[in-house]
């Protein structure tokens, strides 16, 4: 890395903004958004309330504060059903605003249990990057053949801790949604998407082929999820 050219291919810095949902449990939530604002105090942070505390104290310069009126993970009166396609469309809505107000080349979808030990540095380009440790259905991993003509290792994906570039989703927005449309019928017959992100996000990137990174911070050093103490 040429980090005596500021301005060279090689060394610009990528700048990140985050993405928290969280329900309730206050005091994995303080101790997740503290490990991050530890490293990094000034970067760009949205906290989404999934109808549950109010963190409303957080809202700064530089935290961005939003509370829904409908739960997306688990269950309550005002929680989707699973493999709800509104549901997905409230939730990647809201990773959507979040693009739009922080503004960065990239976003991290931070959780209550993701714990940011270290200082670091986005450093390359990528699409999007996570753990390499659960993957795909194979029924998932033939579907993706089939419709993109590409190839996938097929890791589960984008869990806590997890970044990808933000333009990807904001660009490819209507897309996502018709591809959610589209095939999410077929996909929920085979059991395949039980929850509202994390694989299913990985899904939507790959559907509109996007390559995924076994993410050099997710590592346990860096980055740790799951952190299990407060969660």
């Amino acid at each position: 890395m040429d980090r005596a050219n500021p301005d060279s291919v090689i060394w610009k810095m990528r700048t990140l903004g985050v993405y928290h949902q969280s329900y309730y449990n206050r005091q994995a939530f303080k101790f997740a958004y503290s490990s991050f604002r530890t490293h990094f105090p000034t970067v760009p942070y949205v906290i989404y309330s999934d109808n549950g505390d109010d963190y409303s104290e957080y809202q700064s310069e530089h935290c961005f504060y939003r509370r829904s009126n409908v739960r997306n993970y688990g269950t309550g009166d005002n929680a989707y059903w699973r493999n709800n396609v509104d549901m997905f469309i409230n939730y990647y809505s809201r990773i959507k605003e979040a693009c739009e107000l922080c503004k960065t080349d990239y976003m991290m979808i931070m959780e209550d249990d993701v714990y940011v030990k270290e200082p670091f540095e986005l450093y390359r380009d990528f699409d999007f990057a996570g753990p390499c440790i659960a993957k795909l259905d194979s029924y998932v991993l033939g579907f993706l053949t089939r419709k993109t003509g590409k190839h996938f290792e097929g890791y589960y994906g984008m869990c806590g801790g997890s970044m990808f570039r933000t333009s990807i989703l904001v660009d490819n927005f209507d897309k996502i949604i018709d591809n959610l449309r589209t095939y999410q019928e077929d996909l929920s017959k085979e059991s395949i998407i039980s929850c509202v992100g994390d694989g299913n996000l990985t899904i939507q990137f790959h559907l509109l082929g996007y390559e995924y990174l076994c993410s050099p911070w997710l590592n346990g050093r860096i980055i740790q999820h799951p952190h299990k103490q407060y969660y």
